[in-house]
């Protein structure tokens, strides 16, 4: 995958991870047709860029109060 994708792929799961609820690494993985795997290292890239991704019971979201 080039790097655009890449980058378009991550901004558009923060949008995803911003919605209320939360989303599953499986439900991310399924609407992007990639590994578990592949979406965690996403969410912990996005971690890394200083956000503040919450995890509750599988759900993972965005802590837009403290990010």
């Amino acid at each position: 995958m080039s790097e655009q994708n890449t980058l378009y792929r991550t901004l558009e799961m923060m949008a995803i991870l911003s919605r209320p609820g939360g989303v599953t690494t499986r439900e991310l993985a399924e609407h992007y047709e990639m590994s578990i795997r592949t979406i965690q290292r996403t969410i912990w890239t996005i971690r890394e860029a200083g956000y503040i991704v919450d995890e509750h019971k599988g759900r993972y979201s965005i802590n837009r109060a403290e990010t």
